[in-house]
This record gives structure tokens, sequence and C-alpha cells, in this order.
């Protein structure tokens, strides 16, 4: 995973210097508009059909410019991503603003997501049940939802994450912190966390093999008993 966050980190700086190149390039032909502009007197359809280039262009250059400390903002947060990845004691947590898709679909944007990747969902409210399908897809390995967000969400949250095995964590069994898009956790506290919710989960598989056998062992004294009633 660090790998290919190094690879996706290099391709976003070619993608910054290109930016830059493009910045640069935009304000020297500003400033050569603007020269050729302040020499001729004319005040005719040309002289306005310049100004209109120059408002273009100086529009043009504030989006590049906003796009290029957006790409550097992204870059920073990516590399720290990276960085957490390799130390022992914290494992780096990724932040969703919403369990929805267009959430999913901003975070993959931003820092995009991993196999493996442990997810900090901020809130739950719009949440559907393609969106796990979604993260079970991505095989992330778990999602981690507030303590109080957890408890009076959904009740059929918990259920369909268990179908998907995924695992879902509380932030305060987990022991995960956030700030802003980036969040960390304790490598113990979630360890312990996540071997909790496979005991669970290990329980809830063992517990419906159980209710299906139970179910065939009832249609079959039902079925049974009907044909002896006809061979009587």
């Amino acid at each position: 995973m660090v790998k290919r966050l190094r690879t996706f980190v290099d391709e976003l700086q070619e993608e910054v210097k290109a930016k830059e190149y493009e910045v640069h390039r935009l304000q020297a032909r500003i400033r050569k508009v603007s020269t050729i502009r302040d020499a001729e007197l004319a005040k005719d359809v040309e002289v306005v059909k310049r100004d209109a280039v120059i408002q273009s262009l100086k529009k043009r250059l504030h989006k590049e410019e906003r796009h290029n400390r957006n790409l550097a903002k992204r870059l920073a947060r990516i590399k720290k991503f990276a960085e957490l990845s390799m130390e022992g004691e914290v494992v780096p947590v990724k932040v969703m603003e919403a369990l929805t898709k267009d959430g999913l679909r901003r975070l993959a944007d931003d820092v995009g997501i991993e196999e493996g990747d442990i997810i900090f969902v901020t809130r739950t409210d719009g949440w559907g049940r393609n969106i796990v399908r979604d993260l079970a897809e991505l095989r992330v390995k778990a999602v981690v939802l507030g303590a109080d967000t957890l408890i009076k969400s959904d009740p059929q949250i918990l259920p369909l994450f268990r179908e998907a095995d995924i695992a879902l964590l509380s932030d305060r069994d987990a022991g995960v912190q956030v700030r802003g898009k980036q969040g960390l956790a304790g490598k113990d506290s979630f360890d312990a966390a996540l071997r909790n919710w496979q005991g669970q989960q290990e329980r809830h598989e063992r517990e419906k093999k159980s209710d299906m056998i139970e179910h065939i062992f009832k249609e079959y004294k039902s079925e049974r008993g009907k044909e002896v009633k006809k061979g009587g």
C-alpha cells in the first residue's frame, strides 16, 4: 500500500509542476497583453476585445492557482498518511464525511481508497444498502463511527455490515482520534476492538448456520409428516 501511495504522490507532484508551469505561462501572457494594450491608444472594438481576453486570462489564472493550492494540500495529506502507515504504534484512519456514495466518491478523489483501509465516517444520515456493498467490494478493513452515532444509527446498519463481513466499530473501542480529514488509532486498541468484532462475527455465523440447519430439519419433519399421513 505504501508503494502505491508513493507512486500516487509522484504523480501528484508531476501534476503540481505542470500546473505551476501553466500559471507562469498565463502570467507572462497577461503581462504581454497588458503591455500591448498600454502601448496602443486606440479605443475601438479591438481594445474592448483585448480587455475581454485579459479578464478571461485572469479568471483562468485564478482558477489554476486555486487548483494548484488544492493539489498541494492533497499532496501533503497523502504524504502524511504514507508516513503514518510506516509507524508501528498507531494506524492511520481515513475520514469520510457521510455514509453515502457521494461521501465515498469525495474520499476516493481526496486521498484514494485502498484494500485494508480503516475509514471513520462522520455521520450516517442518508445512508443506503448500496454503500455497504461498495465498501465490501473495496475490501476495507473496518468502518468506525462515533460511539453516540453508532448507538443512534439506523438499526439496520449493523446487520448489513455483518452480512458484508465488514467490521463496524465505535471510535471509543477502537481508540480512534480524528482531526479534520485525518485520523489515528492506537494499534493495540484497534486490534483489540477488531478481535472483539471478529469473535462476535464468528458467533453470528454459527448462529446463522444453526438457524439454517434447524429450518431445514423442520421442513424435513413437515414433509415427512405429510408423507406418513398419505401412507396411512
